[in-house]
């Protein structure tokens, strides 16, 4: 891995992740992500194993994107794209047969550390909406945010900090947080 990388770009077999291999893992660490792919994700695929897979992993910004909720929920946390191409085509919308698990590093605030449970991981779509992935959550040993998937899009951390009216609320404050976190 290289310091100042934004991106990097793995070259496979695709027999490496189809049902010929399941039960193996292989694991792609980066310093913005660790990626783990399951031996038979892409088991629907396992007529084409003579073929090659490019796994790219890459760093993005809220700022990529034209909304102004998107910025301010996700501020300067951290932002990947990962994506798999076959023999030179992209692979997009693609559901893996077993899921995969990611990893993304972050240091949380002092504020998100008093309260780490919600720290969360957004799935960013390509207009800015996003969905929140469940079940996500911040590792304190290991610095990151885990999460799962069964397809490979852009993936953001994000910490809801709470409602503004729940004065009146307080015994369901943390309840109505997790929710919508």
């Amino acid at each position: 891995a290289h310091a100042e990388a934004t991106a990097y770009d793995v070259r496979i077999p695709l027999s490496y992740v189809t049902a010929a291999n399941q039960g193996h893992v292989l694991e792609l660490v980066t310093e913005f992500a660790t990626i783990q792919l399951p031996g038979d994700m892409l088991h629907n695929l396992v007529s084409q194993t003579d073929k090659e897979l490019l796994v790219k992993v890459e760093k993005r910004s809220s700022s990529q994107f034209n909304s102004h909720v998107l910025t301010a929920s996700i501020g300067n946390r951290p932002m990947i794209d990962a994506s798999l191409e076959l023999d030179g085509k992209p692979l997009s919308h693609l559901e893996f047969h077993a899921p995969v698990s990611i990893e993304i590093p972050y240091k949380p605030s002092a504020a998100e550390s008093a309260d780490p449970s919600f720290i969360k991981i957004w799935y960013i779509q390509d207009n800015g909406s996003w969905t929140p992935i469940e079940p996500s959550q911040y590792v304190s040993d290991k610095h990151a945010v885990e999460f799962t998937t069964n397809h490979f899009s852009t993936y953001a951390v994000t910490y809801y900090e709470g409602f503004k009216d729940l004065a009146d609320f307080g015994w369901a404050e943390k309840e109505i947080r997790f929710l919508r976190a």
